[in-house]
């Protein structure tokens, strides 16, 4: 299960508030909601900004101090699969507007792709550059090209 498309799906029919005592969690969601809200509009740096942002947290739980249980690994890697795909497909999105930023943002989708499969020991996928490009990530990539 996706925990943003939980978010956004109700994120519209959230009143948003800003208090002092937000958290920067809570601000961080309220500016994806927003620029959710704008990506469904159309707007190119609103996706781009919210590919960003998705990327930022899946670094965060890849390279930072996440933790997370290991009997699991299959779900998580599911849930990082669902992140990267998320972001390409907003990347693309903007990408295919002409927003540059977002165009050269796809091909580090792609070397971070090939990351995760290579620290989730998925070398069979690695091994064959055919399958590696059949994966989904690549091939919301390469509808942008």
């Amino acid at each position: 299960r996706n925990p943003f498309i939980d978010f956004f799906s109700t994120a519209s029919t959230t009143t948003i508030r800003i208090e002092e005592d937000s958290t920067m969690e809570d601000r961080r969601n309220i500016a994806r909601a927003l620029w959710f809200e704008s990506s469904m509009l159309g707007n190119r740096v609103a996706q781009a900004n919210l590919a960003d942002s998705i990327m930022d947290e899946y670094m965060s739980e890849c390279h930072g101090d996440y933790d997370y249980d290991h009997d699991n690994d299959h779900d998580h890697d599911a849930h990082h699969e669902a992140m990267l795909l998320m972001a390409s497909t907003f990347f693309c999105m903007s990408a295919q507007q002409g927003y540059d930023v977002a165009r050269e943002a796809l091909s580090r989708i792609v070397q971070v792709e090939y990351s995760r499969l290579l620290q989730s020991k998925q070398h069979i996928i690695l091994e064959n550059e055919e399958v590696f490009m059949l994966q989904p990530v690549v091939q919301t990539v390469l509808v942008s090209s």
